[in-house]
């Protein structure tokens, strides 16, 4: 009876816990403009004049740091922050644009920084393992696409990123021995396994002036020089693209 009696008691605590957490962490304010910010433990949000948070979802948890320049407009989006550092300046803007769906901007553990004057309305943005996601002023990234960064993307200023686009510096998952898969997938069924492994990354880089093409890739360890022209539905990995180039995918057309 007295076990039972004390694992009752832990569990009143961890639910009360948990209470005083959504009281005390949630920035009330915010539900006037349909959105639901929380700060968890020693987490910090630094808000500028005039910005607004409008139907948007943030969680900062513990040792997680959000700063939000004057101006800057966070508008249908979802931000969750773990122990990652973001930081959005002057008159650059969150939204969810065209999306079907509210963007994700997911940073476990690494860091954003985004220049002034930027939009960014992609399907999501994943940081993970410390990764390091730059980009400059007057950038624009349109909807349904994804950058992904476990190591480090730089993304210059004055860049268009077009539609259904990825920029990816990783492999996103380690690849495993047939056993170990079949393992892990049975494991953790019905859901897909949560990596501790950090997987195969390379650095990409993006300069100034470049535009990519709807339903183009930049995949790791790519680097494209200033005034790039990537075209529709072309894969770049692993290649370094000199300034002014032109790039397209080698498609072969044949009548049959």
């Amino acid at each position: 009876m007295l076990k039972e009696k004390l694992i009752g008691d832990i569990n009143m605590l961890a639910f009360l816990f948990k209470i005083k957490n959504v009281l005390f962490g949630t920035q009330w304010k915010y539900c006037l403009t349909n959105s639901a910010v929380r700060l968890l433990g020693s987490s910090k949000l630094s808000v500028g004049k005039k910005c607004r948070i409008l139907h948007s979802k943030i969680t900062l948890s513990n040792g997680a740091t959000l700063i939000l320049h004057d101006n800057v407009l966070l508008d249908h989006v979802n931000i969750f922050v773990d122990s990652g550092f973001v930081e959005i300046n002057e008159f650059s803007i969150l939204s969810r644009g065209n999306n079907y769906m509210n963007p994700s901007f997911i940073v476990n553990t690494g860091t954003l920084k985004l220049g002034h004057h930027s939009r960014l309305s992609p399907y999501r943005v994943w940081i993970r393992y410390g990764g390091k996601l730059t980009i400059g002023d007057y950038t624009c990234v349109n909807e349904n696409s994804e950058i992904r960064v476990d190591d480090q993307v730089s993304i210059g200023s004055y860049v268009g990123i077009s539609y259904y686009t990825c920029v990816w510096d990783t492999n996103t998952h380690m690849i495993y021995t047939p056993e170990v898969r079949e393992g892990l997938l049975r494991k953790y069924f019905p859901y897909f396994w949560k990596e501790k492994e950090k997987p195969s990354t390379a650095p990409v880089v993006i300069c100034d002036n470049c535009w990519i093409g709807e339903h183009s890739s930049i995949l790791k360890g790519t680097t494209l020089g200033r005034n790039v022209i990537v075209g529709f539905n072309t894969m770049v990995i692993n290649k370094e693209i000199p300034d002014n180039s032109k790039v397209v995918q080698d498609i072969n057309l044949r009548v049959l």
